[in-house]
């Protein structure tokens, strides 16, 4: 089981964006820190109040599938890292997943 399989049903309850990077704050406290480019499917879709159905996850991208048919992509690919991580994944009680 891949970590994202985690989030599947867990609906998301806020996100904020600083500088760079976007964190995405889900039910039960579990939350995602991006740092790479992202896009939204379709643009300008609001995530909040949304259960993540599905995620996608390869070398190149990681695509989290929400209600609504709404997709979020993560790049992965190494010309967009902006930093030592791509992203993040804090889950109370498991150890923090890091895309580096």
């Amino acid at each position: 089981m891949s970590f994202l399989e985690r989030l599947i049903g867990l609906t998301l309850s806020r996100t904020t964006e600083s500088h760079d990077s976007l964190q995405l704050f889900f039910d039960g406290n579990v939350r995602m820190n991006i740092d790479n480019p992202w896009t939204l499917e379709p643009p300008g879709a609001d995530l909040t109040g949304r259960s993540c159905v599905g995620v996608e996850d390869s070398l190149e991208d990681v695509v989290l599938r929400f209600e609504g048919n709404v997709s979020f992509r993560v790049d992965l690919r190494s010309e967009s890292y902006r930093g030592p991580e791509a992203m993040t994944l804090s889950i109370p009680g498991q150890p923090l997943v890091v895309w580096n």
